[in-house]
């Protein structure tokens, strides 16, 4: 939360910045969020993931093709499934 203040702070360059290294090192940038903010992570990440997977896979029992779009953030769980 204090992250999230502290960001209403920042200038249009750092924010600038921050977007660039969050695209050149997503892995590594997610990982970070994963230590820095080990629950929060948990939370909006990783079990959304299980929920997504567990509701996909019961769609997949009624129809043969389904399309879904997902955050980056979850693309390395779904990956990894």
């Amino acid at each position: 939360m204090l992250s999230g203040v502290a960001g209403l702070f920042v200038s249009k360059k750092r924010v600038e910045q921050e977007l660039k290294n969050y695209q050149q090192n997503f892995d590594s940038y997610l990982e970070e969020i994963g230590k820095k903010f080990p629950t929060i992570k948990r939370t909006l990440i990783d079990e959304r993931n299980e929920l997504m997977a567990r509701r996909l896979a019961e769609l997949h029992e009624k129809h043969q093709k389904i399309i879904v779009c997902v955050g980056d953030g979850h693309v390395p769980g779904f990956q990894s499934s």
